[in-house]
């Protein structure tokens, strides 16, 4: 019997949370709930929530539930922006193989809010992670984030190499 792929989701979004909470200024000036749903081929499997919030002043939170949502002053609005997205692509964006903008024309991420601020949190993703901490996680955790009919894990030894095994798998 055939055991599921794991998500590397469930791994970058916890790895994010603590990059964010050692250095809360990755965000910068992003703020909104961003809501991220996870396809795995073609199905949806889970949900993450992002809340990024005072401008860097304060940790954002990253989480599978619904965060509480931040008291705000009178006539203040925090966006909401939704990406549903398959989890390899999700890891595209995170080790920068593939930018959210062209994963987007691609038509493999949807975007439902500000566009300019999904692109913006995929930089902050490849910031707080970037491709040598990315492929790390994926490794020690025995990870494929591109699961093929092989049941041999892809683990590129470096960035080039990550980077022409996507663009080849295109």
């Amino acid at each position: 019997m055939n055991t599921p792929q794991p998500l590397a989701a469930d791994l970058l979004f916890p790895a994010l949370a603590k990059e964010l909470e050692n250095d809360p200024q990755l965000a910068g000036t992003l703020r909104g709930l961003f809501i991220v749903r996870v396809l795995q081929k073609g199905r949806y499997v889970r949900t993450w929530y992002i809340l990024f919030h005072q401008d860097g002043q304060a940790t954002p939170i990253v989480s599978r539930s619904r965060p509480t949502w931040p008291i705000l002053p009178k006539g203040e609005e925090l966006p909401t922006v939704m990406l549903q997205v398959e989890d390899k692509d999700l890891v595209n964006m995170a080790t920068g193989g593939r930018s959210c903008l062209a994963v987007y024309m691609d038509g493999r991420l949807h975007v439902s809010g500000d566009l300019y601020l999904a692109i913006r949190f995929a930089k902050v993703l490849v910031d707080a992670g970037g491709v040598d901490k990315t492929l790390q996680l994926l490794r020690q955790h025995r990870v494929d984030p591109f699961p093929a009919s092989s049941t041999k894990p892809v683990t590129p030894p470096d960035a080039v190499s990550l980077y022409r095994f996507v663009t080849s798998k295109l």
